[in-house]
């Protein structure tokens, strides 16, 4: 809760003053020298370049805090106080000038121009050259890639005319990172520096230099550096293998238990996690497998609370009242193609309702009005489709939604309910489906989109679905989330002959007998235990859960995950720590074969990009 106040502080500050912190970096560089000190000769006015150069970080630092889509570019006058700091953006360019006690000048000057003429190459930065008095004279150039999921190439800028040639690029800038250069100018040479007069004048006499390289990083406990949490025990029994990998090659795989892991299952070796690292219980926490202790990897024990990705409810992306609406309650395909709906809440252990329903869709046109055209059905597949943002409306007794089939359907059509999140075309916003009661999918669940509730979220059987860049996570709960297996005498309705892959919006692989296509963010490769069963569940995205985390897959489905997922135990909005909620926070796994990967592109659509963020220093050079 300290944690996650210090920092909800801190960009409530850069947010609303930030002009009123950087004045206070840039006036301490100098305030703090005394007047003799600077007047004192060369050794001074060096140190007072040095100065001015951090005085510029500290500016460009605040402004990245402020906006970490920022470049120089405010075109604009920031801070007008001449005799004590003025600083103008123009173009990607920074020039700033600061007034010692006794009124002596020194500039300070950032670039994230390339000064190669107009923008808009394909390597290019879309500045046009600055006005002339911004141009500014140094091979080394600024870049911003804080709002960047891969690395980027930095740029340098030759020597003589200090335009960049995109064929120097000595390294690249890291993902979520910014490296910033400044220049500091003191002396004789500087002297009748003023907002009309922003260039050094050798003539004038002696000019002292310092360049500072300082590379800023978001903070990192935003994004998370593991694909497992769990606030308690995590428990995994796998049939064959245990695979935990990490697509980011700067972070080992990596999972964190407040309690302890242990994997049970497979054969003499049935855990592949090369290079990783295994986070228990400070003190008595163990990693085992097999029950034998672990030493590939080894158990770290250590007090992960404060490592753990905090989300609460109010951050994600969700269904409103402004959204289409679909009445709460308990849907259930019938044999004939007809969608019976009763406004009562799902009981798994009675069953489908066999009552009189409160009202029957034999088509889309039959479906209430709130709907808006949002949800689609398609009485020949017994699928319901979600188009566009859906919020589930508390009906009669029900706050949640349940899909389910009366008994009988699925052997008379060899098939079970599908549900699917699927926007109209690739440029449409994904869909998300919300409730505030328990939400229950008993067929197959596919799609490209967020399920979110404030109950439980329980599945059954094959569910396949991937956050996209415009969704914050794939699944959202506030209390557990359920993956349950398919009955074992419905299996043999819905397997074909020779078994076969997952049906999936790719294409099919050659290899695969069955057609269809691949869980899709594999991107055409085969998953690492071979063609996809019909019954595998694979997530990619943020898989967050309030209470715990139970995969009850079977010794026959596979179970894959690209991106994090979190058994928090708590609520972090309302200030719970990891843990803190009893008995929440368990992650249980069983399943065939599972593939954990950590993927730190689908966490970063958890930030707001464009708004306030905490930076850290990565590293802090001088050049010259």
């Amino acid at each position: 809760m300290k944690k996650r106040n210090r920092r909800e502080g801190f960009v409530l500050v850069t947010t609303l003053l930030f002009l009123v912190v950087t004045l206070m970096m840039l006036s301490a560089a100098y305030a703090l020298l005394p007047a003799s000190r600077l007047m004192s000769g060369s050794v001074d006015s060096h140190e007072q370049a040095l100065q001015a150069a951090e005085a510029g970080i500290e500016y460009a630092k605040t402004r990245l805090q402020e906006n970490p889509a920022w470049r120089g570019d405010a075109d604009a006058i920031t801070i007008d106080q001449p005799g004590d700091i003025w600083v103008r953006e123009a173009d990607g360019n920074v020039v700033g000038i600061l007034w010692s006690s006794n009124g002596e000048p020194s500039l300070f000057k950032i670039r994230f121009n390339y000064q190669n003429g107009s923008g808009g190459g394909s390597s290019d930065e879309d500045f046009d050259d600055p006005p002339s008095d911004m141009i500014v004279e140094s091979v080394f150039v600024s870049h911003n890639n804080l709002n960047g999921d891969t690395s980027q190439p930095q740029y340098r800028a030759d020597s003589s005319g200090y335009s960049v040639d995109d064929t120097i690029a000595p390294v690249d800038v890291p993902k979520y990172s910014a490296v910033v250069y400044c220049d500091g100018f003191a002396g004789d040479g500087v002297r009748d520096a003023s907002p009309t007069q922003l260039s050094t004048d050798p003539e004038s006499g002696a000019i002292s230099t310092a360049t500072l390289e300082v590379v800023l990083g978001r903070d990192a406990s935003k994004y998370g550096d593991s694909v497992l949490y769990g606030a308690r025990d995590i428990l995994i029994n796998i049939s064959n293998e245990l695979i935990v990998e990490s697509s980011d090659t700067a972070t080992p795989p990596r999972a964190r238990s407040m309690g302890n892991i242990a994997v049970s299952g497979g054969g003499s070796d049935p855990v592949d996690w090369d290079n990783g690292e295994a986070y228990v219980k400070p003190g008595d926490g163990t990693f085992t497998v097999n029950s034998l202790d672990s030493s590939d990897p080894a158990a770290t024990r250590a007090d992960s609370s404060g490592e753990f990705l905090q989300l609460g409810w109010d951050e994600i992306d969700k269904a409103s009242s402004s959204d289409p609406r679909l009445p709460a309650g308990t849907y259930v395909w019938r044999t004939g193609g007809s969608l019976d709906y009763y406004a009562q809440e799902y009981d798994p252990v009675a069953g489908p309702p066999t009552g009189t329903p409160d009202a029957t869709y034999n088509s889309t046109a039959d479906l209430p009005s709130s709907t808006s055209g949002a949800v689609e059905l398609n009485p020949a597949r017994i699928k319901m489709s979600f188009t566009e943002n859906v919020l589930v409306e508390p009906a009669g007794s029900a706050s949640g939604l349940a899909i389910v089939s009366e008994p009988g359907l699925i052997p008379a059509l060899q098939r079970r309910p599908e549900a699917e999140l699927d926007a109209p075309t690739p440029d449409d916003p994904s869909p998300i489906l919300t409730a505030t009661g328990p939400i229950y999918l008993q067929g197959r669940i596919r799609g490209d989109g967020s399920i979110t509730s404030e109950g439980d979220i329980t599945f059954q059987g094959e569910s396949v679905i991937e956050a996209k860049s415009d969704n914050k996570v794939a699944i959202y709960s506030k209390q557990d989330i359920n993956i349950e297996a398919i009955p074992a005498d419905i299996i043999p309705n819905i397997i074909p002959a020779g078994g076969g892959a997952i049906p999936g919006p790719g294409p099919a692989p050659s290899s695969s007998p069955g057609g269809g296509g691949i869980i899709d963010f594999f991107e055409g490769a085969l998953p690492p235990f071979g063609v996809p069963h019909p019954t595998d569940v694979a997530f990619g995205g943020v898989i967050y859960a309030q209470g715990n985390f139970n995969i009850n897959l079977g010794t026959s489905s596979n179970f894959h995950l690209h991106g994090v997922m979190v058994a928090y135990g708590g609520d972090s909005a309302a200030g719970e720590m990891p843990g803190d909620r009893s008995g929440a926070g368990y992650v249980n796994v069983n399943a065939k074969n599972a593939q954990l990967q950590y993927d730190s592109s689908y966490v970063a659509n958890l930030l707001d990009q464009n708004g306030a963020t905490k930076l850290d220093v990565v590293s802090w050079h001088r050049r010259r």
